[in-house]
Order: C-alpha cells, then sequence, then structure tokens
C-alpha cells in the first residue's frame, strides 16, 4: 500500500503544479522580448505593467565600447547578440572560452512610446560586481569601480537591500 500511495503523489502532485506553470506562463507571453539588440515597447503602457529586459542584447566581451562610439567600431569589436539575463561564460563565441570573470560591454536599444515623456527606472538584482549604466550617452548609474580585469576592480554590494533602483528623467 505505501509504494502505491507514493506512486500516486509522484504523478498527481506534479500535474496541478504543471498546470499552474502553464498558466503563468500565459501572462509572461506578453512581454516584450529584445531581439538583435533592440526591445520595442512602443505598446508598453508604464503606468499598468512594469517590463523585463530580456532576449538578446549586443555583446562585446573583453571591450569596453562608449556609448557615443560609431557604429563601425561596434560591429567590429562585438561578438553578436547573446541572452540576457544569463551568465556570459556559457555564450558561445567562436574562438573563445569566456570566464566568469572580466569585463564586457552590453548594448540595448529601447524604443519607448512616443507619448513617453515621464521618467523611467531600472532596477537590477544585486551580485558582486562593478558596471556602469549610460542611457543616451549619460552615465546615469555606477556600482563598484571598473577596473581592466578582476584583479583592478572593486566590486560592490550592499547586502541591506534585495535590488537597486535607478530613476532617470528625460526629455526629448
Amino acid at each position: 500500500m505505501i509504494k502505491s500511495l507514493r506512486i500516486s503523489y509522484i504523478f498527481f502532485i506534479p500535474i496541478p503544479f504543471l498546470i499552474f506553470l502553464l498558466n503563468c506562463s500565459q501572462f509572461k507571453q506578453n512581454n516584450p522580448i529584445a531581439s538583435n539588440g533592440v526591445i520595442d515597447l512602443s505598446t508598453w503602457n508604464p503606468n499598468i505593467e512594469s517590463v523585463n529586459l530580456e532576449g538578446d542584447w549586443e555583446f562585446c566581451w573583453d571591450q569596453w565600447i562608449p556609448p557615443n562610439a560609431e557604429e563601425s567600431k561596434w560591429k567590429e569589436n562585438c561578438n553578436g547578440f547573446h541572452p540576457v539575463p544569463a551568465y556570459w561564460k556559457f555564450y558561445n563565441i567562436p574562438g573563445k572560452k569566456l570566464s566568469p570573470f572580466g569585463k564586457a560591454t552590453y548594448r540595448l536599444k529601447v524604443i519607448l512610446p512616443t507619448s513617453f515623456h515621464n521618467s523611467y527606472g531600472i532596477r537590477w538584482t544585486e551580485i558582486l560586481s562593478a558596471f556602469q549604466i549610460f542611457i543616451n550617452n549619460k552615465s546615469v548609474a555606477q556600482v563598484g569601480i571598473l577596473g581592466t580585469d578582476f584583479n583592478t576592480m572593486t566590486p560592490k554590494l550592499k547586502p541591506d537591500r534585495t535590488g537597486q533602483k535607478l530613476v532617470h528623467k528625460t526629455t526629448k
């Protein structure tokens, strides 16, 4: 009798859980996903929902490309588009084995609604790292001190918080 009970639990507990997960995935399907370094939020209503900047971002391994660099510099120094969020050490770049430690530049073009003239925010999960965020070529946030390698950078982490929020106001 005990064996049949265990088998019953194995088959009947996951089915309701699977149904729950499938129902939850319907909500996520409506979120825009970045493709080839661009995410189109032109139909997004920031008063109703937030959006994750997930998808394929432009990625430049072992490079710091200034945000105002010519497009040709991006094309010659970058390694294509790769999924975010993800660990870069798992990116498949021909001829390169990426370390979990190093430097890189990510870039994403965000298309906002034409009627959107308010402030916007970015929230990120804290990790022991150093990074700088630019919006429209302007540095709007920096965590830690960037370095050329693991030994010259100073990572930062504030363990008393669960996330950081950045609010940036812009005008056209």
